[in-house]
């Protein structure tokens, strides 16, 4: 979802006038961290990770977003990582609601983060309960911020 929102900024910021090389010239720090993360989470998908490890990689991002934080959209990249990072502390992972994952055609994952939402569920505000059929995905709020952030960053950069 990030991924597709930072595309749709670009696309938009540049549809809108937005001139490219701007881009060039944003002043973005932390990108190894950030490339970093998205490798060790990129690992998750495939082969799993320890839950401590996730969490490392959240508060790393919190971090970036942090060292940005005058960049448009990075409050929002903080705040929505900020608010995964407080489901998955309180429910020691991210639970996802199982009437989601039907409705969005989602087999529940099985990659040491995502477990099943119960009546135990803390903060259910901030977990997965966003179905989205037409990705075969269910985001939680923060999710959302991440994306409305991801998306802002690079549209703000290339309208400016």
């Amino acid at each position: 979802m990030l991924a597709s929102s930072i595309v749709l900024g670009v696309i938009a910021g540049i549809g809108f006038g937005g001139d490219w090389q701007r881009l060039t010239r944003l002043k973005f720090r932390g990108i190894p961290i950030v490339f970093a993360s998205g490798l060790i989470r990129l690992g998750g998908v495939f082969w799993g990770l320890p839950l401590a490890l996730y969490v490392l990689v959240l508060c790393s991002l919190v971090v970036v977003a942090f060292l940005n934080r005058r960049l448009p959209g990075a409050f929002l990249l903080g705040a929505g990582i900020a608010m995964n990072l407080i489901a998955i502390l309180a429910n020691g992972g991210m639970p996802i609601s199982p009437e989601a994952a039907g409705i969005a055609g989602l087999e529940l994952p099985a990659d040491g983060l995502h477990h099943p939402m119960t009546e135990a569920t803390r903060v259910q505000a901030l977990v997965d309960v966003i179905p989205v059929p037409l990705f075969r995905n269910v985001y939680s709020a923060g999710d959302v911020v991440l994306a409305v952030g991801g998306f802002w960053l690079p549209f703000a950069a290339l309208r400016r």
